[in-house]
């Protein structure tokens, strides 16, 4: 993003760039935001001590840009800390939002409304899907080393759980490791998620957010046992 094309705004807590096509909903983002914070970061159990900056992009080529560019050096970094060559991920449509540079970046609604599958897409699921990646800002707060589709299982449950829905069909932990952008990855990690804050307490889940020992002791019979509450909940806030 070149920053001199876009205006900013700021205030004790956010730093926010953004175009005229974001004016009229930058209140009810800051807002929204607001207003899921605290339950964030009390289930975390930290501060957020710096801004949060949001970068709002109305031009997909820059976005893009990013977010690819962001993917490689995370592939480069895998591959050094495995000793074996990891491919960088691959951007897929789907990806309006993200934190994977260290802010929060987002698509502009105008941008994201674009893409078919989106066309519907409401000014509350946007501000919503900001609380979602709020929650990786957390995730990154605390330095979880969680697989990335475990980052979604948490970010979809106590971010923007209105938004999500539950996978059809079956997956297996082997899917959601290898397969996540293949399947129906959203939708399996929100079944792993809203079976694990029913049955787990909030200290527990930290812990394996925090502690890979305990994530990998348990989390293949916790995948195992949240398809059997599946139903059908559909939306579309990634």
């Amino acid at each position: 993003m070149e920053r001199g094309n876009y205006m900013k705004y700021e205030d004790w807590l956010f730093e926010i760039y953004y175009s005229e096509v974001d004016e009229k909903y930058m209140d009810k983002l800051r807002n929204t935001i607001l207003s899921r914070m605290p339950d964030i970061l009390q289930f975390f159990k930290i501060k957020f001590e710096s801004k949060i900056v949001i970068k709002l992009y109305d031009d997909i080529n820059s976005y893009k840009e990013n977010l690819v560019a962001s993917f490689e050096k995370n592939a480069i970094e895998d591959s050094k800390k495995h000793g074996k060559k990891v491919e960088a991920r691959k951007y897929e449509d789907f990806m309006i939002a993200n934190t994977e540079d260290g802010n929060l970046n987002m698509q502009s609604l105008s941008l994201v409304r674009m893409q078919e599958d989106y066309r519907n897409y409401t000014e509350d699921e946007f501000c919503l899907n900001a609380c979602h990646e709020f929650a990786h800002l957390c995730q990154m707060q605390v330095g979880s080393e969680n697989p990335g589709w475990f980052w979604e299982v948490i970010a979809s449950t106590i971010g923007n759980p209105e938004c999500q829905h539950e996978i059809k069909g079956s997956f297996t932990y082997k899917d959601l490791n290898e397969n996540f952008d293949k399947i129906d990855g959203y939708g399996a990690a929100y079944t792993v998620g809203k079976y694990l804050f029913a049955n787990y307490s909030q200290d527990f889940i930290l812990n394996m957010i925090k502690d890979n020992e305990v994530f990998n002791k348990n989390i293949e019979d916790i995948v195992e046992k949240s398809q059997s509450t599946k139903n059908d909940m559909h939306g579309k806030c990634y």
